[in-house]
């Protein structure tokens, strides 16, 4: 597991998560070790406080708990989802109900661990979101520097096609306007009097 760690808080480091988590002790034990990984952790200890907390900052990963006073964990993730479809979730409770399994899979959670937490399995379903999450992330890049470059390209574009029509519509030596310019000046005032 130290190993583990080591490589996982090398690639962690730049990532945030919320754990969500009524019960004092699996959340100051899951604290300790997403501490030990991630670059940026945060605590609730109900899903009311945590939907603040994600209001106000990103998280690219979110552990919550199912049943929990105030704000239960499948109405943290309804929540979510009305915001963002994408955000990674691992539900992490000691409800092993079929109908809170099927619910998660509903939610699209990305792990769902039952307590008492196994540190290693935790460790497996977090490396699991974060390939994801890393995807992601190369996505957004990918799409930003596409968009920057077709941008680019749209403003040379423009440039040349102004350049071409300057060629065609004006005579080169003496830069006025040419028999082509004339008659499509003229075609345009006609069919504004129209």
């Amino acid at each position: 597991l130290m190993i583990d760690s080591k490589k996982l808080k090398k690639l962690c480091s730049n990532y945030s998560v919320l754990i969500v988590d009524d019960e004092e002790n699996s959340l100051h034990y899951l604290n300790s070790i997403l501490t030990s990984i991630f670059g940026y952790v945060q605590t609730a200890t109900n899903g009311k406080d945590a939907f603040k907390k994600y209001k106000k900052e990103h998280f690219d990963l979110l552990s919550t708990d199912i049943n929990m006073p105030i704000m239960n964990g499948f109405d943290l993730i309804n929540k979510i989802r009305e915001i963002d479809l994408t955000q990674r979730i691992i539900i992490l409770s000691a409800d092993n109900e079929a109908s809170s399994l099927i619910k998660g899979i509903k939610y699209s959670v990305d792990g769902y661990i039952f307590k008492p937490l196994d540190a290693q399995q935790m460790i497996e379903v977090i490396k699991k979101a974060l390939n994801y999450i890393t995807l992601e992330r190369e996505n957004k890049q990918y799409k930003k520097i596409l968009e920057n470059i077709i941008k680019d390209k749209d403003v040379e574009l423009k440039k040349y096609s102004k350049k071409v029509i300057q060629q065609l519509q004006y005579d080169q030596l003496t830069k006025l306007p040419n028999k082509q310019k004339l008659q499509l000046d003229f075609k345009k005032k006609i069919f504004k009097e129209l």
